[in-house]
Parts: structure tokens; sequence; C-alpha cells
């Protein structure tokens, strides 16, 4: 009995580390609606603002979606780092254009919440690096 007991335990301690290493549920990426009642919700957005923002993020979310879809399918590096660059400045100028509908306290909120999603940014490619 002792020794079942012992191996239920050693499988579900092997599980968990494999879904923490995996990025557990992190993983998923958020939904456009979602990812629109954080920032609304973090932001203190208004009801006109989240409208805009809403536009500017369909908008945005297509041509990142076509991008992200040409980094998978090439298996050139000079090609990739092209899309990866183009995906950034368009990311940048959806950025520009959201913090223009800010009011100066929810442009402060804005900036320290890209400089939280940047930090995380680098602590995943660290960890992925290390692997």
């Amino acid at each position: 009995m002792k020794k079942l007991i012992y191996s239920l335990f050693v499988i579900v301690l092997l599980t968990e580390y494999g879904y923490a290493q995996s990025g557990g549920a992190q993983h998923q990426r958020m939904t456009p609606e979602q990812r629109l009642e954080r920032m609304a919700k973090q932001l203190g957005l208004n009801d006109v603002q989240k409208d805009q923002v809403a536009k500017i993020e369909a908008r945005f979310g297509k041509e990142t979606n076509e991008l992200r879809d040409q980094v998978k399918e090439t298996d050139d590096p000079d090609k990739r780092r092209e899309v990866i660059k183009m995906m950034r400045s368009s990311q940048a100028k959806r950025e520009t254009e959201i913090r223009k509908l800010l009011t100066p306290t929810q442009q402060e909120k804005f900036d320290e919440m890209k400089k939280r999603r940047e930090e995380m940014r680098k602590n995943r490619q660290r960890r992925r690096g290390s692997d």
C-alpha cells in the first residue's frame, strides 16, 4: 500500500512539474476581447475610449496575425528577422494610437503595463535560451 501511495505521489509531482515547465495555463494566448477587457479594467477606460481602442485593436490585430503567420511559415532566418521587425513597428504604431486616447494618468499606467510586458518577454527569452 505504501508503494502505491508513493508511486501516485511521484506521478503527481512529475505531472505538475511538466505542466509548470510548459508554461501551464499562462501559455494560452488571450483573445482580443480578453485583452481589451483587461486593458479597460487596468487603465479605467470609459466607454468611448473602450470603443476606440477596440477599433484600433481590430485594425492592427489582423495585420499582426498575418505577420505572425509569415514568421511561422518561413525557415529563412533573415526573412524571419525582417518580419519580426515589421511586427514590432506595427505594435509601436498601435501603442502610439492608443496612447493618444488616454489621459495623462492612464498614459502612465499604460507605460507601466508596457514595461512589465517587456520584462516578461525578456524573461521568457532567457528561459528558452537556458533550456
